[in-house]
């Protein structure tokens, strides 16, 4: 198993929480929840249906590379977004 099989967005999502049985088995402990996104301040969307992650990865000075999961499969998805829409980040402990 690694982060390109058909299946890991079943292993990083909750076991609960996802809009129409779209829930995961949180395999990996990591627990993703189905936060959505928002545009500008009082436009948020998708709650309890995706959840996005920024990732290190900048594809221009207006959009970087961000991680999906979605209630509608198991898949991982990779999206270029507006950087100025507010989506998840995960913080990471180094332990070195």
């Amino acid at each position: 198993e690694n982060l390109y099989s058909n299946e890991v967005g079943e292993y990083l999502k909750t076991t609960t929480g996802w809009f129409n049985k779209g829930n995961g088995n949180d395999k990996y402990g990591f627990a993703a929840l189905p936060a959505g996104y928002a545009e500008g301040s009082k436009n948020i969307y998708n709650v309890g249906k995706t959840t996005e992650y920024w990732s290190v990865s900048s594809y221009n000075s207006l959009n970087a590379l961000d991680k999906t999961l979605s209630h509608e499969d198991k898949s991982l998805h990779n999206y270029y977004d507006y950087k100025s829409i507010a989506i998840s980040v995960r913080c990471v402990m180094d332990n070195q």
